[in-house]
């Protein structure tokens, strides 16, 4: 029994968590439409009873910080983990909020196809100092997709190391970990996952998730689903030396936008959220971008990326273990690109996954479970020489091909079928005869 539940869990476990079992037959279709901004749910009247809210309850940054939201973001960026040098200027602001976010969408326009290799390093300060560190390589051709990820031990080794890949019609997973490997004929949701985020907040397209995935859901979203709100500030601040637009909202964000000759580029952004029942707006994070460089057609893509996070403020709008409302706790996300291709560098082979030799292949699509031979020629008897999978997913001969044995090993072991035929029958003769004088022996005994 706990054989077959092993085998359950291996041949479906993975699967049923991450699949999505939609259609996946077509190729990519253009971006979805604008959604209705979120504001529209509310009334002017609700609109401006929670703004008046939102003015009364104030903002609120570290160490007690507080005031407008305004001021407590100048605060912000006075600290360390501000990440960025920002100063004031005399030059005057020159496009509107609806330009500045057009042209920051200029980047993911310009995206038919990616390829991206990064370290992303996550550093937690309090209440324990330590730093966690993601190898990662995403790429998307049309609905193709490909996604390596592993964590980085302080040595330098990889460890929990992933290749998933959808060439368009099968999604196949190698853990180089443990050399096992799936194979489903359906397109895995995991996949993007792991750099949809970082994508957004450049921002730039998604990939093959482009029928879902719209304006509305990048970073740049916010001056559209607000838009009414936000107001550009009469003169521009330099961040990292950049001269910058810089886009206030009252329902709690910044923006300091840079304004390129072929489009924009996000340079830093203030977000806030809402606390208690008065919705102070306290400090949720800093997102930094730096490092800009050429990417083609005149756009530039941020090669080094710093997120960081508050944390531990209560829904009454209290910190946990005292009576300050704002929390010193943080952790910060860093991204480091180290390759990107675009567009025509990017080829079909990419998206093409073999199994090395000697892995253990847990394959939905033939539902067989096999160990991939050393020779390819030999594939075919190896998948016909595995086990087959049942319908529950249970794998009844999980034991034997997880740990190599070859098919009829108890009759390879004695050569050939007719010697352990003849072995057979000599144990049974021998049991038969010793029997056979056990049985008087012990008639005179008793």
């Amino acid at each position: 029994m706990t054989i077959r539940v092993l085998s359950l869990c291996l041949a479906s476990l993975w699967f049923w968590s991450v699949i999505d079992v939609d259609s996946c037959s077509g190729e990519e279709t253009a971006v979805s439409a604008e959604k209705p901004r979120l504001l529209d749910q509310f009334t002017d009247a609700q609109l401006t009873h929670l703004l008046e809210g939102i003015k009364a309850a104030g903002a609120y940054g570290p160490s007690g910080i507080s005031g407008s939201l305004r001021s407590v973001a100048d605060a912000v960026n006075q600290f360390p983990y501000a990440h960025q040098d920002i100063q004031p200027s005399d030059l005057p602001a020159t496009h509107s909020v609806a330009e500045l976010r057009q042209a920051l969408l200029s980047l993911r326009n310009s995206i038919s196809a990616l390829e991206i290799s990064l370290h992303k390093t996550v550093h937690y300060v309090q209440p324990e100092a330590k730093t966690k560190i993601r190898q990662l390589c995403y790429a998307f051709l049309g609905l193709r997709q490909y996604l390596e990820d592993a964590d980085v031990l302080p040595d330098g080794s990889l460890t929990n190391h992933n290749v998933h890949v959808f060439d368009g019609e099968e999604t196949r997973r190698f853990t180089k970990t443990d050399q096992t490997a799936d194979r489903v004929a359906v397109r895995s949701r995991h996949l993007p996952q792991e750099v949809l985020m970082y994508l957004q907040t450049v921002p730039v397209f998604a990939g093959p998730d482009a029928v879902e995935h719209g304006p509305h859901e990048d970073v740049a979203a916010l001056l559209f689903d607000y838009k009414a709100l936000c107001q550009v500030l009469p003169t521009l601040e330099t961040v990292d030396g950049a001269p910058c637009h810089v886009v206030v909202c009252p329902l709690g964000f910044l923006f300091w936008i840079e304004v390129k000759e072929n489009g924009c580029n996000l340079r830093r952004m203030v977000e806030f959220r809402m606390e208690g029942n008065q919705n102070a707006l306290v400090l949720n994070r800093l997102l930094a971008h730096q490092d800009f460089r050429p990417v083609g057609a005149g756009q530039e893509w941020p090669f080094k990326s710093r997120e960081t996070y508050f944390d531990d403020v209560l829904p009454d709008g209290t910190r946990y273990q005292d009576d300050s409302l704002f929390s010193d706790r943080y952790l910060t996300r860093e991204y480091t690109v180290t390759d990107l291709k675009r567009n025509s560098s990017i080829t079909e082979s990419r998206f093409q996954l073999s199994y090395p030799p000697e892995t253990l292949v847990t394959d939905m699509i033939l539902q067989r479970y096999y160990r991939t031979p050393t020779d390819p020629q030999d594939l075919p008897d190896a998948i016909k020489d595995g086990s087959p999978i049942q319908a529950d997913g249970t794998i009844p001969d999980w034991y034997r091909v997880r740990f190599g044995e070859p098919p009829g090993y108890l009759e390879q072991y004695f050569h050939s079928k007719w010697i352990f035929c003849l072995c057979v029958v000599v144990i049974l003769l021998l049991a038969w005869v010793v029997c056979s004088y056990l049985s008087p022996t012990q008639g005179k005994d008793a």
